[in-house]
């Protein structure tokens, strides 16, 4: 997820649904210390265990819906990048079409989004619904190859 997505050079990024902290991790290990890493979880357990393993990450226990408000409070204006980890293809028109205005309304005009999906789910009505949003707000959607040794088999969506 974090090929290609300039978090090396990023000041501000955004993980939605961290859930245990594997792409966490993996954004940790691509950003400079003075980076501002805010991730994003819904479920309170998962976000009280994720400030615990990520101390230099901020943790907001809060939809991704609120991600302008959580970037605010930060003191920051927008994200460089927003990696993205949602269930998509099982949200409903109205909560993805929610979600993804919070997305562009927080991400810097040249910033650099992502997002996986799940093989089996791409298919599904609500899983193409998602790719059509996804190419009617960014430029450029482009998708990674399937990676087989995740269960279930997945790939990203990366858009700028």
């Amino acid at each position: 997820m974090t090929h290609d997505m300039g978090l090396e050079r990023a000041e501000t990024v955004v993980e939605l649904g961290a859930g245990t902290g594997v792409v966490t991790q993996a954004i940790e290990a691509c950003v400079t210390p003075a980076a501002s890493v805010i991730a994003f979880e819904l479920n309170s357990v998962l976000a009280d265990r994720l400030t615990v393993r990520f101390p230099t990450v901020k943790v907001v226990n809060d939809s991704g819906e609120h991600l302008l408000d959580g970037l605010k409070r930060e003191g920051r204006a927008h994200a460089d990048a927003i990696l993205s980890t949602l269930p998509w293809a099982s949200l409903s028109a109205d909560r993805q079409q929610v979600l993804l205005d919070a997305v562009m309304s927080s991400l810097r005009v040249d910033g650099r989004f992502c997002a996986v999906s799940y093989l089996h789910s791409s298919w599904m009505p609500a899983g193409q619904r998602f790719k059509s949003a996804l190419s009617k707000r960014f430029g450029r959607v482009d998708e990674s190859r399937v990676v087989w040794r995740n269960l279930p088999p997945a790939f990203v969506y990366y858009c700028r």
